[in-house]
């Protein structure tokens, strides 16, 4: 029967803690790489041009950049309108 120290010995410093953090990086590796496939098929299956008309503005605009520009603006407005009601709360 092995020791406690010839345990740690055989499965390195740390032990299963060490093994945890690799196999939780291994999952952030692949979980990374199958979003980056997924985003380059999206925008390749968005990539048509489509007509855009603004208030001052008007032209094509491959269908994509809509997508990524409306999400960008909508995540700053969320990002305002959730720091207004924070302040707003703390002012309670």
């Amino acid at each position: 029967m092995m020791e406690k120290n010839e345990l740690q010995e055989h499965l390195g410093e740390g032990g299963g803690a060490a093994k945890k953090r690799d196999v939780g990086k291994i999952i952030r590796l692949s979980l990374s790489g199958l979003a980056l496939v997924l985003l380059v098929a999206f925008c390749a299956l968005n990539s048509n041009q489509v007509e855009v008309h603004l208030i001052v503005w008007s032209g094509q605009l491959a269908l994509i950049w809509v997508i990524i520009i409306s999400a960008i603006l909508g995540a700053i407005a969320f990002g305002v309108v959730r720091m207004l009601l924070g302040r707003r709360k703390r002012r309670r």
